[in-house]
């Protein structure tokens, strides 16, 4: 029986509309992190290329699945490194309450205990929404990273923030 395909240190090929593949590691699904390698089709990487970090998101769970267009390579130890809570932002619009959310990076440690606090308004900006993206805008966002421009999914999110009263 195969392994399972959300674990954590499975890393997927994510093929680009650019010709390009990109690289994704689950870190504590759906928490992922998404490196910075952009590799031409059917090139072979290992573990030790995956060394920057363009971002980590949340993805939804489909995108896992053996008919997903994501393929999984192979499976690494999630570097210690990524193995820290990841921090978003979220905006309760019933209660105007906005908060940092920090996400465990292992299912384990006490010290990544799900964590929410209040925040402000200046350091919610310096954040990314908490929520889980469709595998489409994960590769719609790599791709405008690639051309330099401005992901219309961050933009509609921090544009929100921007226009509520906090």
């Amino acid at each position: 029986m195969p392994p399972p395909r959300k674990q954590s240190g499975n890393v997927f090929r994510i093929p680009l509309s650019t010709g390009s593949d990109a690289f994704l590691m689950i870190i504590n699904q759906p928490l992922c992190a998404v490196f910075s390698n952009r590799v031409p089709r059917s090139t072979k990487i290992t573990c030790s290329d995956l060394r920057d970090v363009s971002f980590n998101v949340c993805v939804m769970d489909y995108a896992f699945k053996k008919k997903s267009p994501w393929q999984l390579e192979f499976n690494c130890d999630v570097p210690e490194a990524l193995l820290v809570p990841a921090c978003f932002f979220k905006y309760d619009e019933l209660s105007n309450r906005l908060t940092k959310w920090g996400f465990p990076a292992t299912e384990h440690d006490d010290r990544n205990a799900l964590r929410e606090q209040p925040a402000t308004l200046d350091e919610a900006l310096k954040l990314e929404c908490v929520a889980a993206w469709d595998p489409e805008h994960v590769e719609e966002r790599l791709v405008d990273i690639d051309n330099g421009v401005e992901n219309v999914w961050i933009k509609q999110d921090l544009d929100e923030l921007r226009e509520n009263d906090h």
